[in-house]
């Protein structure tokens, strides 16, 4: 009933829907496409994904959780064409639906290795070939087709270089990230001199595979206990147009305590403010422009878009 009424009262050009009601994430660990119909919430942890309107209706939704040929067993590379939606589960079978959420078939696929897998997070299939954002030595970008039955490296994009944190800077977490043709590598470092995370930002990166960084965001982790058994990483990076939002997440190992905060940057980079949003997730649309939100209107967990 809490669904059906957040819906009626949503004005027609705002997108808001209760996850909670409807039954759907347990957790925060998901990525969000847009496609034809709406938008996609994928989880691959919970063998999962949601198709959405623009209004927030829930129009399809997938979850045949398993190992088996039409099963989502950790589908973390994802494409959205013109054709439909893509899932690449348990690194061996392609999974392809209509713009319903609708299974048209499923195909064995060349097992990815589970190095690249884990070291990309999530991938983008286009055209093909896979784009995964990596954290690889020399690269933040691989590009893969799959070759006679099996994966072939095409080329890398971006080498790692010009990073402008301290040479002596101890690395506690690197990310690299996507927000619609923005790539973000993200990394927090101590060292005796200050401690603080960097983001460069890579603009157009689809168009120009090998940009020079435009800018960087540089924000500071000395207000944290970092080293102290808390684990301190960029874990969002969101476009927006006054700008770009860094959300850092933190955990304490001894007692289990989370928190989040969003860092706001002018569109030339300039630090502006932090803001403690321990009960808001900054949720960028992967192939798009746009910014979510997953936050609590009362007793409730939502997705909204952010205005």
């Amino acid at each position: 009933m809490f669904h059906l009424l957040l819906w009626l009262l949503t004005p027609a050009d705002s997108f808001l829907v209760s996850l909670d009601e409807a039954g759907l994430f347990r957790e925060t660990n998901f990525t969000l496409f847009k496609t034809p119909a709406g938008y996609l919430l994928n989880s691959a942890t919970e063998a999962r994904a949601v198709l959405f309107d623009a209004r927030g209706r829930i129009i399809g939704r997938y979850e045949e959780k398993g190992k088996g040929p039409k099963a989502f067993n950790i589908q973390y590379l994802m494409a959205v064409d013109e054709g439909g939606l893509h899932f690449c589960s348990d690194r061996r079978n392609l999974l392809s639906f209509d713009h319903h959420m609708q299974l048209q078939k499923s195909s064995p696929y060349p097992r990815l290795s589970a190095d690249l897998a884990v070291r990309a997070g999530f991938g983008v299939l286009s055209k093909g070939r896979v784009i995964l954002p990596l954290l690889g030595k020399d690269h933040l970008v691989t590009e893969l087709e799959v070759h006679k039955g099996s994966w072939r490296k095409v080329r890398d994009h971006i080498p790692t270089e010009g990073l402008v944190l301290n040479p002596n800077t101890l690395i506690l977490s690197e990310r690299a990230l996507i927000h619609g043709d923005t790539l973000f590598k993200a990394r927090v470092g101590i060292s005796r001199r200050d401690d603080r995370y960097e983001v460069m930002v890579y603009n157009e990166f689809m168009k120009d595979r090998d940009p020079n960084p435009s800018l960087a965001l540089i924000g500071p982790v000395d207000d944290l206990p970092v080293g102290r058994g808390l684990r301190c990483m960029v874990y969002a990076v969101a476009a927006v147009p006054d700008g770009y939002i860094v959300e850092l997440f933190t955990h304490m190992k001894k007692n289990s305590r989370s928190q989040r905060r969003h860092d706001y940057f002018d569109k030339q980079g300039r630090f502006l403010k932090r803001v403690e949003r321990n009960s808001v997730r900054l949720l960028p649309v992967i192939n798009g422009s746009e910014t979510f939100l997953v936050t609590d209107k009362g007793d409730e967990r939502v997705l909204q878009r952010m205005e």
